[in-house]
């Protein structure tokens, strides 16, 4: 479905893939025209075609979307396991989004099993600090640990378990354009994505 909102300046478009047997993704975008943005919208591959790298793919496309539109930002909003991905991805929340996921993550930490007493102090200093690329520090964390799920412990790594375990959803955004773009940012995203277009 595509939807064009001219007197929004918004743009929608929605995109499917299959490949001869079946659905292998769906995934949208929206163009704020105004406001010279693009937001990847919900993005979800079907579990077969998981593991893949086609969600990486999926961004890179609208990296080079945005790109040649001469966009000014990308965005996204995070849900599920993009808590954890788009922040990995090199994503960053705007300072009211990271006191929010820093209350989630705050609240979600007790129930983490496995934190050694290092981890949890760089962690506490992490969400004590207000400079929002901590989210990197926090999806960058390795190592197992366990987190309940309704099945029971569930292995993951620790930046999984704070971010997408946690249920702390967050708005985030890469800026394209002088002088608000961040090299370290954009350096994050190529090499998550695999991508030096």
């Amino acid at each position: 479905m595509d939807i064009l909102e001219p007197l929004n300046d918004r743009a929608s478009l929605e995109i499917t893939g299959f490949n001869a047997k079946s659905q292998m993704f769906w995934t949208g975008r929206t163009f704020f025209l105004k406001a010279d943005r693009l937001n990847m919208d919900v993005a979800s591959v079907e579990p077969d075609f998981q593991g893949k790298g086609l969600g990486k793919q999926l961004a890179a496309n609208c990296f080079c979307l945005a790109g040649s539109m001469d966009l000014k930002q990308v965005t996204v909003t995070t849900i599920g396991r993009g808590n954890y991905v788009w922040a990995r991805a090199g994503f960053l929340p705007s300072l009211k989004w990271w006191i929010k996921l820093r209350k989630k993550v705050t609240a979600y930490l007790p129930k983490i099993e496995g934190v050694n007493a290092d981890q949890a102090d760089l962690i506490d200093t992490i969400l004590a600090d207000g400079e929002v690329k901590g989210v990197w520090a926090l999806a960058d964390f390795e190592g197992p640990v366990r987190v309940p799920t309704p099945e029971g412990l569930q292995e993951v790594s620790l930046g999984s378990a704070l971010l997408y375990h946690s249920d702390a959803s967050w708005h985030g955004t890469i800026e394209l354009a002088e002088p608000h773009a961040d090299a370290e940012q954009l350096e994050r995203f190529r090499n998550y994505v695999r991508f030096w277009g």
